[in-house]
């Protein structure tokens, strides 16, 4: 509820400033922070927070898994809706390791600056899920469908309570101001079914077995104070902790030393235990706990494949600025290099979703591999709006960075540049003001002067043909937005200033 909360939060209520810390479990996360102070090569503050967690993973062991992510949370209510029913279908132990392997791999790549924990990481993914798919879908079918397509009364909800009542209709808490429609959605959805469906073989199957997070976490609890009695299955018992325990603790279910490392404390061994038996207590650890079984070819596998990972992914791991596409534009506060913002950026999404004008996308692979998930701006979308300063506040890693409105206001993203082929006073030979009026820089970056053409009917007049000047725009993309045209705009922003000349048809560079 908290997650959901903040996530709702996370949105322009009228003033360009967030009541609420909307990032907290993205700052808590401690596999985020350790493999962004290694990637950036630096500590970076918002993240510090998550040192509470790791000193109650010491002392508590794996609680954050069992009592605080929310993506646990998520697969434990999914799996009672769909698969209440359903059998353990795996090997309980042979995808064990998994986790821990990719949790090298991206310790490694980390080093080598390449940041990919976001892809992986349960906070980033449930986030990211969230803003591009599933709050759009029910956004559409809450106002679109059941509003205003079946036009369902939802008035009575006043009568149980007004404030619920306005939290869904008036409030922008649950209906958009916008409808967000954000590219990738339905790929970003299967990740995420993908992740559920795996509950069909084994209750938390991706906690378990896949989540680096978790493997982190489970590499600290050994050390932990707290102590299960007993430490074995007891064998007059016809149930077994085996057959309740979440992560399957127990191997093959034979009556040996359960798993303490990887134990997420959910307790539904203690709820189930038909003779009372099971007890949780303080205690130091007497006897040695088995280490993790990891497999040294396994191991190497896998740091092997983080080292090679950079020339691979990476779009042009020599130099620090990228060729990024001419149409590529990130954020504003963006880092000056693509290649620090790449070693910072956690691909949560958060950005995309406190967006105003729904202009920050996710990037396919446009720019690279590497770029999967990161933002960037789509003017014909939505412009990034002048006043608005709150993707900088959401950023957790500090990828984009905040700014004060005086810096937004010059911060440049990119240049605005006339297509002759197709803008209107150009191409039509008729007044066109309609990017001017809404260029947002004072004094504007778009202006004209008056020229005196024929028309087709072979009458001369005079007319406004509009002109940029490059050293007031910031490339926010409003004219783009505004254009009247349909499908390509006549004015069209590019990330940097390329060889873009007076009469050189723009339409050649995409």
């Amino acid at each position: 509820m908290l997650f959901l909360f903040l996530f709702l939060q996370a949105q322009f209520t009228g003033e360009d400033i967030l009541k609420y810390p909307v990032n907290l479990f993205l700052r808590l996360d401690p596999f985020l922070a350790l493999t962004s102070f290694i990637s950036a090569r630096a500590v970076i503050d918002a993240f510090l927070i998550s040192g509470y967690v790791i000193v109650l993973t010491l002392l508590l062991g794996r609680v954050w898994c069992g009592w605080i992510c929310p993506m646990g949370t998520t697969l434990d209510i999914l799996h009672k809706v769909f698969f209440k029913n359903s059998k353990r279908l795996v090997d309980s132990q042979r995808f064990r390791r998994l986790k821990y392997y990719l949790f090298f791999f991206l310790i490694v790549t980390s080093a080598f600056s390449l940041q990919l924990a976001g892809f992986f990481d349960p906070i980033s993914l449930l986030t990211r899920t969230v803003t591009l798919s599933l709050y759009p879908a029910l956004n559409v079918i809450f106002e679109k469908i059941l509003i205003a397509g079946y036009n369902v009364d939802i008035s009575w909800i006043s009568e149980l309570s007004d404030n619920l009542y306005i939290i869904l209709k008036e409030n922008y808490n649950l209906i958009a101001f916008k409808q967000p429609v954000y590219y990738l959605n339905f790929f970003t959805f299967f990740i995420f079914f993908l992740i559920v469906f795996l509950e069909k073989y084994e209750k938390r199957f991706w906690c378990k077995n896949l989540c680096p997070a978790g493997a982190m976490l489970s590499l600290l609890s050994p050390f932990s104070l707290i102590r299960r009695r007993p430490r074995k299955q007891c064998p007059d018992c016809e149930h077994g902790c085996d057959a309740v325990c979440k992560l399957a603790l127990f191997p093959g279910g034979e009556p040996e030393d359960y798993i303490k490392k990887e134990c997420i404390y959910c307790f539904d061994c203690i709820e189930n235990c038909p003779n009372g038996r099971v007890k949780y207590s303080f205690g130091i650890r007497r006897k040695k706990k088995k280490g993790v079984d990891l497999t040294r070819r396994g191991l190497i596998l896998s740091l092997g494949a983080g080292a090679v990972a950079l020339p691979l992914l990476r779009v042009n791991p020599l130099s620090d600025s990228p060729n990024l596409p001419p149409r590529f534009i990130r954020p504003p506060g963006t880092l000056d290099t693509e290649n620090k913002f790449l070693a910072k950026c956690e691909r949560c999404g958060e950005c995309m979703r406190v967006c105003v004008n729904n202009a920050i996308q996710p990037a396919f692979f446009e720019a690279g591999a590497e770029s999967l998930w990161t933002p960037k701006i789509v003017p014909r979308i939505g412009a990034c709006a002048f006043n608005c300063t709150l993707c900088g506040q959401v950023c957790p890693s500090g990828a984009i960075k905040e700014l004060s409105l005086k810096e937004k206001h010059t911060f440049v993203i990119g240049k605005a540049f006339f297509d002759k082929n197709r803008c209107i006073p150009y191409a039509k030979k008729i007044d066109c003001i309609v990017c001017e009026e809404h260029c947002p820089t004072l004094p504007k970056a778009i202006k004209f002067k008056e020229v005196t053409v024929t028309d087709d009917s072979g009458v001369k007049k005079k007319i406004k043909h509009p002109y940029v000047d490059e050293a007031l725009c910031i490339g926010c993309g409003i004219c783009e937005n505004k254009c009247p045209l349909e499908k390509e705009a006549g004015i069209i922003v590019f990330n940097q200033k390329k060889v873009i000349k007076e009469g050189y048809f723009i339409s050649n560079v995409y």
